[in-house]
Parts: structure tokens; sequence; C-alpha cells
């Protein structure tokens, strides 16, 4: 169901490695769901949410793998 939703979400992304680190925090919507195929019969989604403009109408974009178990 929340693939599903069309309202805006709230992402909060974190990421370390080494001495690099980044944080994405903001509201998304969601653009596009693709589905991928992997070769050990699971599912790879891929979900695209796009962030509001900003004042140089620059659009912060997220995407997001999820490798889901075959059925």
């Amino acid at each position: 169901d929340k693939l599903l939703l069309t309202t805006q979400t709230a992402i909060r992304i974190k990421a370390t490695s080494g001495s690099h680190s980044a944080a994405i925090d903001g509201m998304y919507m969601l653009e596009d769901i693709d589905t991928l195929d992997d070769r050990d019969g699971n599912n790879i989604v891929k979900m695209t949410y796009l962030g509001e403009k900003d004042a140089s109408d620059n659009t912060g974009q997220v995407e997001i793998l999820s490798s889901l178990d075959a059925l």
C-alpha cells in the first residue's frame, strides 16, 4: 500500500563511510515505481521520489532500491 500513496512522504537517509557522511531529510512525492528482475528470482523495486523546487528552480530527487523475496 505504501508504494501506491500519492501524498508527501518524509524521507531520512543517513550514510557513513570512513570519514565521509551524508544526510538527506525532506518531504518528497512519489514520482515513479519500476520493477527490475534479479537473477536469483527476487524482485527489485525502484521508487523515485521528487522534492519541492527550491529558489533556483532545482528539484531534489531520491531513488530507493528494495529487494523483495520471490513469492
